[in-house]
């Protein structure tokens, strides 16, 4: 596998959840030995200690990723223990933080202890990364410390042979300049000041070519554009006129070459609240292999036909509408055509039902390596706060509202993986997980 600079021991299918880890102690076998020592006392001695009222991800999940990293590292392997079956003994605590930022971490050792505060998972990976390679250069020091940021990083690499990557996510339109007092409550910020970096962060972590967002208002914007652009990328377009472009689609002027783009709002507004349901399309040239590639961006209708009478036709006279444009595309451009999006349907709806007629396929499904089976939702709004709950009728893909299709999969194309992305920072984000789509163009 081709690798960027892999700065942390996983990969996309660890971030999924360990639901079985348990809190209870578990004794084990220590048949091999290192004379390898941490603060003053044999590495062989510790336990790893998490929080068992932590988010698995960084909580039982972070401890199993620790024990995994050292045991490569040392050849040791230390049992993982919920903090509150854990009296005392050496110890890797590992604790979760939000007051020191989302993609923070501090490692910090006295005798017997080890100390790693993070702010998210990706932060925890980093303080590990750190503790690890000390451990391969010998010994870690009492007094041994480290801070520091995965803010600015790449962090992932690409599903093996995969040559195109795609970013898919509805970030949640809270445009309010005060704190949502739920929020306050968790001591957790909402508003686009806290969220648009963090969105900017996943942005860099994957660097795909293309990002396909929605509920994209003018605020969030003003924090998030500066961010990326920095990185590279720009704006396939803007909107048309006066209306605000709310489905965006951004693009790595590095790697993708755009030809064509436009931008289409849904009507009548009656079907379209406040301007937000639209499409926005990208005609796309692949630098390195010279394939073109086309890329749709779209929000549909939200309301549930029980709670507005009309919707779910709304809804397939909106699709029937971006398929119009996409039919036009193929034919001129005959090329693989991507489209991702809050559809705010099941597959069982006849709004996704004409995407299929059309020969479009969603990805989890034709994808040759990884496929993420999760619904990709739960609760996030300025009402509830956040948390891991799901209110879709199911779990799996089939209670999912937000889908990625594709045209041509097989012949020009391969989609090698795709991904549910569920870092528990990204619950504090919005209700949609972000979609994460690995291909290879062939």
């Amino acid at each position: 596998m081709k690798k960027l600079s892999f700065l942390f021991f996983i990969t996309i299918s660890s971030l999924l959840p360990i639901r079985s880890q348990s809190n209870s102690l578990v004794l084990v076998s220590r048949a091999k030995s290192t004379t390898a020592k941490v603060a003053g006392e044999r590495l062989a001695t510790y336990s790893i200690v998490y929080q068992g009222s932590a988010d698995w991800d960084e909580g039982s999940e972070a401890a199993a990723r620790l024990r995994d990293s050292l045991k490569s590292a040392t050849g040791e392997t230390l049992p993982t223990v919920a903090d509150t079956a854990f009296s005392q003994g050496n110890a890797i605590h590992l604790i979760p933080s939000t007051s020191v930022g989302t993609f923070n971490y501090t490692l910090r050792c006295t005798t017997g202890q080890v100390y790693i505060t993070g702010g998210s998972s990706w932060a925890f990976n980093r303080a590990v990364h750190l503790l690890c390679n000390q451990l391969r250069k010998g010994n870690v020091s009492t007094y041994f410390s480290r801070s520091g940021t995965v803010t600015g990083d790449v962090l992932f690499d690409r599903y093996e042979d995969a040559n195109l990557r795609i970013l898919d996510d509805n970030i949640w339109q809270y445009d309010s300049k005060s704190n949502a007092v739920v929020w306050q409550n968790l001591n957790v910020d909402c508003r686009n000041s806290a969220r648009g970096p963090q969105f900017a962060q996943l942005v860099r972590a994957y660097m795909p070519e293309v990002v396909t967002l929605q509920e994209y208002s003018s605020p969030m914007d003003a924090v998030f554009y500066p961010l990326i652009r920095k990185y590279g990328y720009t704006t396939a377009t803007a909107g048309d006129g006066d209306n605000w472009n709310y489905t965006p689609v951004f693009y790595d002027t590095a790697r993708v070459t755009l030809l064509e783009s436009g931008y289409h709002l849904y009507t009548p507004s009656q079907w379209s609240n406040a301007g937000t349901k639209s499409y926005t399309y990208g005609v796309f040239t692949h630098k390195e292999t010279g394939k073109r590639f086309i890329v749709f961006s779209t929000h549909l209708w939200w309301k549930s036909e029980s709670a507005q009478a009309g919707s779910d036709s709304a809804r397939y006279e909106q699709v029937n509408t971006l398929i119009a444009k996409a039919e036009e595309l193929k034919l001129r451009y005959d090329c693989p055509i991507f489209v991702c999006g809050d559809m705010n349907s099941y597959e069982t709806s006849i709004a996704i039902k004409a995407y299929f007629s059309h020969d479009f396929t969603p990805c989890y499904k034709v994808a040759t390596g990884y496929a993420d089976n999760h619904n990709g939702h739960h609760v996030c709004s300025a009402s509830e706060g956040f948390s891991r709950v799901s209110k879709r009728k199911a779990d799996d893909r089939s209670g999912a509202i937000d889908h990625c299709l594709v045209t041509h999969a097989g012949t020009e194309m391969l989609v090698r993986s795709f991904d549910c992305l569920m870092p528990y920072f990204t619950v504090k984000l919005t209700d949609h997980y972000p979609n994460l789509i690995d291909i290879k163009l062939q």
